[in-house]
């Protein structure tokens, strides 16, 4: 995806003036005018497909040039999403994702190396299991819910604000490692991470979605990275709703 955004830019990408033409500069002449054509249709048009892509790739990979340019193009169009929103859908969902992050059950943190999907399945009663699933790139690891160091920062699962209850979540044994920067071994989270807990819909709610938020803070052999709280919109059992 990053090849591919990166050619995108070197053949598309408006110097001048921001955003991105539709046709490369290499026709001969042939075109009078290179087209760059910003708003939505029937199809997203392709100056917000390239604002989506790059707001997502700035969050997965944290290289500052896909945010850059995502903000560029936003701001080559502000003029005309002002005065006419709702024929920019697409690029506002595109604008969305770079100022907030994306929004749904699958999150990705610390520039990439952390990939986190959240689920919500009935259970007995009146209660859904509650599943995360967290993927860790190969030399990355997230603290445990207990680490040994007080300046590290737990790996936590709560909900955010009143739709659910949270009960008895689940955290998988730790690994105590050895890392370059702590002369004592840290208790740790690496690989695939599975953490489930037990919620409850909260009498006088009947939502479709839920929020969850997940507290982490990874590191390699060499560093920390600062703490992320991942939030993830999950829809709620039909039953339940």
């Amino acid at each position: 995806a990053s090849s591919l955004a990166r050619v995108m830019l070197t053949l598309f990408w408006d110097e001048s003036a921001g955003g991105f033409f539709l046709s490369e500069d290499a026709h001969g002449g042939r075109l009078l005018v290179r087209p760059k054509s910003p708003m939505d249709g029937a199809i997203p048009s392709g100056n917000s497909v390239a604002v989506r892509v790059l707001a997502m790739l700035a969050e997965r990979t944290g290289e500052a040039i896909y945010r850059q340019k995502a903000e560029a193009t936003l701001a080559a169009f502000s003029g005309q999403i002002r005065r006419a929103p709702t024929a920019f859908g697409y690029m506002l969902l595109g604008a969305d994702e770079l100022l907030q992050g994306g929004v749904g059950p699958l999150e990705y943190g610390a520039r990439g190396a952390v990939r986190a999907k959240a689920s919500l399945d009935p259970d007995e009663g009146s209660s859904s299991r509650v599943t995360v699933m967290i993927d860790l790139a190969d030399g990355w690891h997230i603290n445990s819910d207990k680490p040994l160091q007080a300046e590290l920062v737990p790996t936590r699962l709560a909900v955010e604000g009143d739709v659910l209850e949270l009960t008895g979540v689940e955290y998988p044994k730790a690994e105590q490692v050895m890392l370059g920067f702590e002369d004592e071994p840290v208790a740790v989270f690496q690989g695939t991470v599975r953490i489930r807990g037990t919620a409850a819909v909260n009498s006088g709610y009947r939502p479709r979605v839920a929020r969850l938020a997940l507290t982490v803070q990874a590191c390699d052999d060499q560093k920390c990275l600062k703490p992320e709280e991942l939030s993830f919109e999950v829809p709620i059992p039909v039953r339940f709703r």
